[in-house]
């Protein structure tokens, strides 16, 4: 097969030669030699540079090297180890083969397809598991959220907050939240290094991991069924899947299913997983699975399933009540996920491994091996034999439902095919470690400790129990011995004992600034250590160990968010040292890839710090480091450096709030960077930062931002009319102009007709009926229209020049009625609506009265009154009470 890559502008032909059919081993080896291959041309060519060169890979103007991303890891991931890895993490467990090759059952597993070949082994494997839960419980929860409309839809490259998340499931029909998963979705969220938002494509696996159980429900007869919602991308093709939805349901709720039938459904949810091409390619008619489906081997599958679970209880409870405690009830298809804490997490370059999850085929009660030990979970395959990546997986289930009930697990893996089964039974203090190795291998390749460092580990992790604990459970004569065994573990060689030190003097601020004394007089008991503390972790803040480095700065972070007004001595003191280190890392040396990451890594530290220091001192503190705050900050947006620079434009929103007028010095000198960062429509995180940003000098400085303001609106006006910038932008964008107006007052008018012309457009933005995602975006772009809106209205008001509005009130109030019209109306859109018409009857009264007349209003502010909160009862009051005022 001929292929041809396009790198700016320049094509490079590269001919893939046929891959014949052969053993899966073949196959791979055959692609890695090809892979190879290609990657050495392109080098020829000096598109790429390999590793093993130093040299700079090519990155954008920008400077852009991407984001960290979050990750989780699922038990399936653990493979493709070497031989003798496999066997070192599978020591880690006692093993048990109860029983051998049986007898094999052999079939077809490579079918011919229209265009090609096809390897359907693992569609007979899905088929029989779905087989053995219809027989048991007469309910299949992977199918039952396809053809039941469980499927979250998430757009791959768009940022998701918590209430945009929340919105979303609430539109799919899901089972409202339980408070235990909402604390942990908003625990999810909060820990984003991305201003509490999620990427699409990082949110999905975790969504699916089972941190929070996402449910629907469905009644039939005297039954009704909860199932799981899963979380997937969406992607182009989607429409093209969503017309078999009915025909794969018309076939589940049959009666009478053929296993040909049961591997056309299995089919059919891997391709709704995301596996339209191989659902194309296999067929898309079930009439067509009669031809090649072998009915007699998924028969004798199951049989084998059936007398293995002879003995288990048969039950036909749903997905809610296994969740309740499966492994008493028994349950089919049930996520496990196990967190790392942030000692644990596992870091390179721009990913970090949040924790590990899997899906266990079944757990619960009354499976026994052949020693008549209970097994809590049983994995099924059906392959030509049972492999270590398999055993992996097995024993990563282990671990996970280990650390989930605290006690040893036992699993069992089964191979239909084959009869082989395999007991795995893994002690509860050997699963923490185990996961925390197995992830740090798949990431980096890296072994574990070495005993002497298991045993500093296990201390450190053992004091950081103890600093998790509310604060009242460290006595106050223990907290100096506490604080200093945390010193000298700080101090360690072994970079993972350090790490854990730190996250507990991270744990330990946190739970003293939420203790009765730090929260009722302000005095915080770790003011005597702050000093030795902060300079300790100073330490630490320069090593090339990027996890350290981090956990580091996240532990200088937490002292002086939680320091008390008390503790301010010891932070004016910091805030010189912090600005010497942003100084010194300017001058620093560049000669590989991973150098100029590190700078870029500490600058970025270093400006998130600074932020949160600002934050803490007060003005007259702030005000000898001005100038070098800013002068520093600056330098960092001359770089290259795109990954830093929200973190600057944030930084340096703080200073502006805490100088206010006194920040207009500065804007000479910020102002063109600031321009090329709202510029930056590629950079979301940055073009963000620059935008709020905007905001804040316009409400700091006022209307000393005047001679800025020409390029800054123009930028913005260029922003809203791209096609290309992401659409969550926007929204922010619209707001920006409302508070330069807020700032300007009648010195807005060069840029009122443009803003009112976007504003118009913004606002007659349709509302679609069935689009999830575009409701979403609609929606937030309402609310900052109307915010806008009333900013401009308030602006010309107070500067007496309302008069210069009157040509607008019609569009705004066509706008106002589109919005009472609809049915399902978002309580808070109404109260921002309500917010501008109380803010319009007070600057125009009787001027407007045929327009506050109108049915509509009144409709508006009064309808479904009793189900809206207190605030928004209140504003729309307000509202009613001005706009009865005005048109008397």
């Amino acid at each position: 097969m001929d292929h041809a890559l396009d790198v700016n502008g320049n094509v490079y032909d590269y001919r893939v030669p046929d891959c014949p059919l052969a053993s899966r081993e073949t196959i791979l080896l055959t692609r890695s030699y090809l892979t190879k291959d290609a990657m050495h041309l392109l080098e020829r060519h000096n598109v790429i540079c390999l590793k093993k060169n130093r040299k700079f890979l090519p990155m954008d103007e920008e400077g852009i090297v991407g984001k960290m991303k979050e990750v989780i890891y699922e038990a399936s991931n653990f493979n493709y180890f070497a031989s003798d890895v496999e066997e070192n993490f599978l020591a880690y467990a006692s093993w048990t083969k109860e029983c051998g090759v049986i007898d094999r059952i052999n079939y077809t597993s490579n079918v011919r397809c229209k265009s090609t070949v096809e390897d359907v082994s693992a569609l007979y494997g899905e088929a029989l598991v779905y087989m053995l839960q219809w027989e048991r419980q007469k309910f299949c929860p992977n199918v039952e959220t396809v053809v039941y409309n469980g499927l979250l839809r998430l757009q791959k490259f768009e940022y998701y907050d918590e209430s945009r998340l929340i919105a979303a499931c609430r539109r799919l029909g899901c089972e409202p939240l339980s408070d235990e998963d909402l604390n942990s979705l908003r625990t999810l969220f909060r820990s984003s290094s991305n201003s509490h938002s999620i990427k699409g494509i990082e949110l999905v696996p975790m969504l699916n991991s089972g941190f929070i159980k996402l449910k629907k429900k469905r009644s039939f007869g005297n039954r009704t069924i909860y199932f799981a919602v899963r979380a997937i991308l969406s992607v182009f093709d989607d429409d093209n899947m969503i017309i078999f939805t009915d025909q794969l349901k018309t076939i589940y709720e049959s009666s009478d299913k053929s296993p040909s039938n049961w591997v056309y459904l299995a089919n059919g949810v891997l391709a709704f997983n995301e596996y339209h091409d191989k659902w194309n390619q296999i067929g898309t008619e079930s009439i067509s699975y009669d031809a090649w489906v072998e009915q007699n081997v998924l028969l004798q599958g199951l049989f084998r399933l059936s007398q293995l679970m002879a003995k288990v209880p048969l039950t036909n409870l749903d997905y809610t009540e296994c969740c309740s405690n499966p492994i008493e009830i028994g349950c089919f298809e049930l996520p496990t996920f196990y967190k790392f804490n942030n000692s644990m997490m596992c870091m390179q370059s721009q990913t970090k491994v949040v924790g590990v999850g899997g899906i266990c085929d079944w757990i619960g009660k009354g499976l026994l091996s052949e020693d008549g030990r209970e097994v809590d979970f049983l994995e099924i395959k059906f392959l030509h034999g049972l492999r270590n990546e398999n055993r992996l997986q097995v024993l990563v289930y282990c671990a996970l439902l280990s650390l989930a009930n605290h006690r040893p697990t036992i699993g069992m893996l089964y191979n239909a095919r084959t009869g082989e089964k395999e007991i795995c039974s893994l002690d509860f203090a050997k699963s923490e470690k185990l996961l925390s190795d197995i992830t740090l291998f798949k990431l980096k390749g890296v072994v574990s400790l070495d005993p002497h460092d298991v045993v500093q580990d296990t201390t450190a992790r053992t004091i950081g129990r103890i600093c998790e604990a509310p604060f009242g459970s460290v006595p106050p004569e223990s907290l100096p011995t506490l604080v200093n065994e945390l010193m000298s573990k700080i101090m360690k060689d072994c970079p993972q004992v350090s790490i854990q030190a730190c996250c507990e003097i991270h744990n330990l601020a946190w739970a003293f600034a939420e203790g009765e004394i730090a929260q009722n007089n302000g005095m915080n008991p770790l003011i005597p250590f702050m000093p030795r503390l902060l300079g300790t972790l100073l330490q630490l803040t320069n090593v090339d160990e990027k996890n350290l480095r981090d956990a580091a700065f996240e532990a200088i972070s937490a002292l002086i968010q939680t320091g008390a007004s008390n503790s301010k001595t010891p932070f004016n003191n910091l805030l010189p040292i912090i600005l010497a280190r942003l100084c010194t890392s300017f001058s620093v040396h560049v000669f590989t890839n991973e150098d100029k990451e590190r700078k870029n890594d500490v600058q970025g530290l270093l400006c998130a710090l600074i932020k949160v220091l600002v934050c803490k001192l007060e003005v007259q503190y702030l005000l000898p480091h001005a100038d070098g705050v800013m002068k520093n900050l600056l330098l960092v947006l001359e770089t290259k450096n795109a990954t830093c620079h929200g973190e600057v434009f944030s930084a340096i929103s703080v200073v502006c709030d805490k100088l206010e007028s006194h920040f207009d010095r500065y804007m000479p000198a910020l102002a063109p960077f600031l321009i090329i960062g709202l510029k930056n429509f590629q950079a979301f995180h940055v073009c963000t930062t620059a935008v709020e940003l905007v905001s804040d000098i316009a409400r700091s400085i006022e209307g000393n931002i005047q001679p800025y303001c020409y390029d800054i609106m123009a930028t913005l006006v260029e922003c809203l009319q791209n096609q290309s910038v992401d659409c969550n932008l926007k929204p922010l964008v619209l707001t920006c102009i409302g508070d330069i107006a807020m700032a300007l007052g009648k010195a807005f008018e060069p840029f009122l007709q443009i803003s009112m012309m976007m504003l118009i457009q913004a606002s007659q933005t349709p509302l679609p009926d069935d689009d999830d995602e575009v409701i979403e975006l609609v929606n937030h772009l309402r609310l900052s229209v109307l915010e806008a809106y009333t900013s401009i209205i308030k602006a010309f008001n107070d500067s007496g020049c309302i008069d210069m509005l009157a040509g607008y009130v019609s569009p705004i109030m066509q706008f106002l009625q589109a919005l009472s019209e609809e049915k399902d109306k978002d309580f808070y859109i109404v109260s921002k609506a309500a917010g501008l018409l109380c803010e319009i009857a007070r600057a125009m009264g009787r001027n407007v009265k045929g327009h506050l007349s109108h049915p509509f209003v009144h409709a508006l502010l009064s309808d479904d009154y009793a189900n809206r909160d207190d605030l928004i009862r209140e504003i729309c009051h307000r509202a009613m009470g001005d706009i009865q005022a005005a048109i008397q």
